[in-house]
Formats: structure tokens, sequence, C-alpha cells
């Protein structure tokens, strides 16, 4: 998914092979770092908004939405790739937050689906069979 073309939602699974060598080039550019994140958001979206920002760790919370925020919108020059790991169930929700990152500089994430409440990645074409 790119954050400045939301056209382009497909999973780390679905990518065209243009895009898979100018991944295999950004890690091999960072020496093979990649950054991962394996659902960074699980509570945000598991609670109506009003409920999340009451919840006792939400400053915790908070601190890693910022901190992935702040990561997706350096340059890609001076990030290794980002992976984001979510589940299947909130990839819309993640879309619509990655939407909010538009206005700033920005860089190529790739997401791979999870099944829900475990970090296995599902490749279906129909997650909600998943």
């Amino acid at each position: 998914m790119n954050i400045t073309n939301l056209e382009a939602t497909s999973s780390l699974f679905g990518l065209m092979p243009h895009d898979m060598v100018t991944l295999k080039r950004r890690i091999e550019k960072w020496n093979g770092l990649v950054r991962i994140f394996v659902h960074p958001m699980y509570e945000k979206w598991r609670w109506p908004a009003d409920l999340y920002t009451n919840t006792l760790h939400y400053k915790e919370y908070f601190k890693i939405e910022k901190g992935l925020a702040k990561l997706l919108t350096m340059n890609e020059d001076s990030t290794p790739p980002i992976i984001i790991m979510e589940e299947w169930k909130y990839m819309a929700h993640l879309q619509q937050w990655l939407t909010a990152l538009v206005s700033n500089r920005g860089q190529q994430v790739y997401v791979i689906p999870t099944v829900l409440n475990n970090p296995t990645p599902t490749i279906a074409d129909n997650y909600e069979s998943a």
C-alpha cells in the first residue's frame, strides 16, 4: 500500500514484478534491514474512539501510533522498508489511518493481512473466510 497512492492497496503478496524489484533494491540498500510491525495498533480499532482515548494504557498506545506515523512519513531514503501486518478485518481502518498521513512526505508501505487475533498471514482472496 502506498500512502501517496491509495489505488495500490494490494498486500505484499500481490506485488507486481517491478514493485518487487523496487523492494529488493531498498532491502539491499539497507543491508537486509526491514522494519516489520505486527498489529501495531491492535487496541485502536477494537474500541469506539471515546472509549479508546479513555483506556488505562492510552498514552502508551498513542506513543506507538505517533512513532509509527513518524517513521511512515520519513522519506524512503532515510529509513528501511516498512511492512505492517494487520488483521484482515482492520485493513480498511489501516488504509484510513494511512490516508491521514498523505499530506506528509511519505514512502511505499507494504502490508500483510493476518488472521484475526493472530500474526499468521492470510493470503485468502476473501478475507472474511479466513
